[in-house]
């Protein structure tokens, strides 16, 4: 998984258009470390594919993001107007802008050490 799909996770959980540059959509694409992706809920296309053992297993093939047909209906969100105009949703019915959390903080509910996701404990 490299920089493209991470990318276009945080664009389909953030509900960021791919082609939005400005300074807000890329504070929500930016992050400290992997440990901000452990949770993260975006929209994808899963596979079956099998392993090694002849065993099925799930395969994220693509993150579905705003620009994508059926993205606010996975979602459940209206989907934000593309800066170009091409997405068709009026700007005024968008979500509100993703908000960065303060340096540092940590859900405190969260007790994960810094690093480590949740399902590797």
């Amino acid at each position: 998984m490299g920089r493209t799909f991470i990318r276009a996770a945080l664009n389909s959980a953030r509900n960021v258009h791919p082609g939005d540059n400005s300074p807000q959509a890329q504070a929500a694409r930016r992050i400290s470390g992997f440990a901000d992706l452990d949770g993260l809920e975006f929209a994808a296309r899963i596979d079956i594919e099998k392993d090694g053992r002849g065993d099925d297993r799930n395969t994220i093939k693509a993150a579905i993001e705003p620009d994508h047909k059926d993205y606010a209906l996975i979602m459940g969100v209206v989907p934000k107007g593309n800066p170009g105009g091409n997405s068709g949703a009026p700007a005024a019915l968008a979500s509100p802008s993703y908000t960065p959390p303060a340096a540092g903080a940590r859900p405190a509910s969260s007790n994960v050490p810094s690093g480590k996701p949740a399902w590797a404990q």
